[in-house]
Order: structure tokens, then C-alpha cells, then sequence
């Protein structure tokens, strides 16, 4: 029992000093084109698929390999970045990168889009 309790202890003390080293930013996209929302893990860890999960509005994507066939998650162990390919408008939300392990989150990202202006004109 004893054991049990220090390893335990021991994990929420290495867990604790896990933080962020870099957010995701807001990205304006063009439709066809890849991005990367960035997230970078501090702390002494190991590399776990089940570290981070990403968020897209209220709905978490879940952890790799991602459901969408369009969105990789890297899998650390510092890195852990969401890579979206062939960005469409239903890409366009608010995403979130969490530690799942320590509950920590990320600040919001907002992926949207540049107005492309058609240049054809009329003489």
C-alpha cells in the first residue's frame, strides 16, 4: 500500500511540472492549403499518445490516430502539434490543445479564412 502511494505521489510531482512551452496561435487559412496549430509540451515526460487531445469548438477530436483523415496529431514527446490537411470550411472553429493529464488547457486558437477576390475582369 505504501509503495502504491509513493509512486502515486511521485507521478503528480512529475506531471505537475508539466506546462506549456508554446500555445496554438490563430491561423487564417486558405481552402486546399495544410496548417499546423501548434503545441508544445515542457516537462519531463515521456512520449504518449494520450498526453494532449484536441479540442474543435465544444467537441474533443479524441486521441490519435484522429477520426478525420484530413487532421494528424503529432505524438511528442514535446511536440504534439495539430497538422490539418486540404483545409476545407468546415475546418473553420475554435481550437484548443489540452495536457489531459493535469487538466491543463490552452488558450483558444481560431482557425479561419482569407476572402480570396476574384481578379478576373470585365472590358
Amino acid at each position: 500500500m505504501s509503495i502504491l502511494t509513493v509512486y502515486f505521489l511521485s507521478n503528480i510531482c512529475i506531471l505537475g511540472d508539466t506546462k506549456f512551452a508554446q500555445e496554438p496561435l490563430s491561423i487564417t487559412a486558405v481552402i486546399g492549403e495544410s496548417v499546423s496549430l501548434q503545441c508544445l509540451v515542457d516537462g519531463p515526460m515521456e512520449k504518449d499518445p494520450y498526453m494532449v487531445q484536441w479540442v474543435k469548438g465544444n467537441l474533443a477530436l479524441g486521441f490519435p490516430p484522429l477520426t478525420n483523415s484530413r487532421y494528424t496529431q503529432i505524438i511528442g514527446p514535446r511536440n504534439y502539434s495539430l497538422q490539418i490537411d486540404d483545409v476545407q470550411l468546415s475546418d473553420e472553429d475554435e481550437f484548443e490543445c489540452q495536457i489531459t493529464p493535469v487538466g491543463l488547457r490552452s488558450k483558444v486558437s481560431i482557425l479561419d479564412f482569407r476572402k480570396i477576390l476574384d481578379t478576373k475582369f470585365c472590358i
